[in-house]
């Protein structure tokens, strides 16, 4: 593990490693922190902000892309999430917010059960997002394909949040597995109680009378 001070952007999104985030940056604080990351090269860090609160852990970003400058500074992004980190003190010395941050990873040799990961693999095809998407690359490295996966099946804030902060390859698969499955869960509750209401007024409305 090593450590850094880190600009943070709290934000209501949790970044994934390797997921690419686009930013409207308009506030000045941040067009300030933005522009010292670009001329400087470095990172700044994504955390969850919610009910004025943020989440401890987040993921370091990089501008992968400049897309748009405006006359008065606004910026328009492309980033890409990269390391884990863990805060361990916050400080506001300068117009954002800036931390002592610990980086972390999973485990040396840490891996999923194989049918964990085609189980993930199965998830994203079906999610019309097809296999070409997972290269063999990601298919032998499942931190990839676990963040991969959490980044495009539209999971919930906190499921993502409890992706990022997991360090174990199986209890990522079995958190993504167990979100989809209650995903199906409410589709299919959902299509019947809709089916059930189309189905009682369609018998009702056949006994109104003209």
């Amino acid at each position: 593990m090593t450590s850094d001070s880190l600009p943070l952007f709290p934000l209501r999104v949790v970044l994934l490693p390797d997921e690419i985030l686009p930013l409207h940056i308009f506030e000045e604080r941040y067009k300030e922190m933005i522009n010292e990351c670009l001329d400087h090269g470095g990172p700044f860090g994504v955390v969850l902000a919610e009910n004025n609160e943020i989440r401890n852990i987040g993921c370091a970003a990089r501008v992968t892309n400049v897309l748009e400058r405006f006359p008065d500074g606004k910026l328009n992004i492309m980033t890409q999430g990269k390391e884990r980190f863990r805060i361990l003190h916050p400080y506001q010395e300068l117009a954002y917010m800036t931390a002592d941050v610990e980086y972390f990873d999973d485990p040396p040799e840490s891996e999923a059960s194989p049918d964990l990961a085609e189980k993930i693999i199965d998830a994203i095809s079906d999610a019309d997002t097809g296999k070409s998407h997972v290269t063999d690359e990601i298919r032998r490295d499942f931190k990839k394909l676990s963040f991969r996966a959490g980044a495009m099946l539209g999971l919930s804030l906190s499921s993502k949040q409890m992706l990022l902060e997991s360090v174990s390859p199986d209890e990522r698969a079995e958190i993504i597995l167990e979100m989809l499955e209650e995903s199906r869960r409410t589709s299919v509750n959902l299509k019947t109680i809709q089916e059930n209401d189309t189905h009682r007024n369609g018998h009702q409305n056949g006994h109104f009378k003209k």
